[in-house]
C-alpha cells in the first residue's frame, strides 16, 4: 500500500495505527474491505495532524467495532489535540455521540447551528411521521430507539 504525499514512513504508520490498520501496511489496496478503505481515508486525512478535519459519512462501511473505534478516535482528537471536526452525516444518532455543535442543512443551505445539548432539550417539541405500518413503526420507536413518549393520531 502507498499513501501519496510528503508523509514520512513513521507519520504514515502513526496514522495507520490511529485507525487500526498498522498491521495491514503491506496489504494491497485492492484487498481492502470497504470499512478498511474508509479507515485508510481517515488515516490519510490525519497524517499531517490537521486542525480542521472534514469527513463525509465517516462510519459508512464500518462494522460495529469499527464504528466504536472511529467514534473514540474522533472524540479524542477533539479533546486531546483541539481538532475541529466537520462531519456530514444523515445518521443523527451517530452525530449525537460525537458532536457538541451541529449545523442543520436543507437543500445545500445552513438553516440552523445549534449546540447538541440544546437540540436534545428541544426534542420535547415533535416530529411528525406518516407511516404505512403503524404496528411496525411503534415497535421501531420503542425497541430500537427507546422512545415511549409519543402520540398516535389518525387511526380509525
Amino acid at each position: 500500500m502507498r499513501l501519496r504525499g510528503q508523509g514520512k514512513k513513521e507519520d504514515i504508520m502513526k496514522a495507520l495505527e490511529m485507525v487500526g490498520l498498522h498491521h495491514e501496511f503491506s496489504k494491497p489496496f485492492s484487498d481492502y474491505s470497504l470499512g478498511m478503505k474508509q479507515r485508510l481515508g481517515i488515516a490519510a486525512a490525519l497524517m499531517h495532524e490537521p486542525k480542521l478535519l472534514i469527513l463525509d459519512e465517516q462510519i459508512n462501511g464500518l462494522d460495529p467495532i469499527g464504528i466504536s473505534e472511529i467514534r473514540t478516535l474522533l472524540t479524542s482528537l477533539c479533546r486531546d489535540k483541539g481538532t475541529t471536526i466537520f462531519v456530514s452525516s444523515h445518521v443523527l444518532s451517530e452525530i449525537e455521540q460525537i458532536a457538541d455543535v451541529i449545523g442543520v442543512m436543507h437543500e445545500g443551505q445552513l438553516i440552523e447551528e445549534i449546540k447538541m445539548e440544546d437540540l436534545q432539550n428541544r426534542r420535547h417539541e415533535y416530529i411528525e411521521f406518516e407511516v404505512s405500518d403503524m404496528t411496525k413503526a411503534l415497535e421501531i420507536l420503542e425497541k430500537s430507539y427507546g422512545i415511549t413518549d409519543f402520540q398516535v393520531q389518525g387511526i380509525a
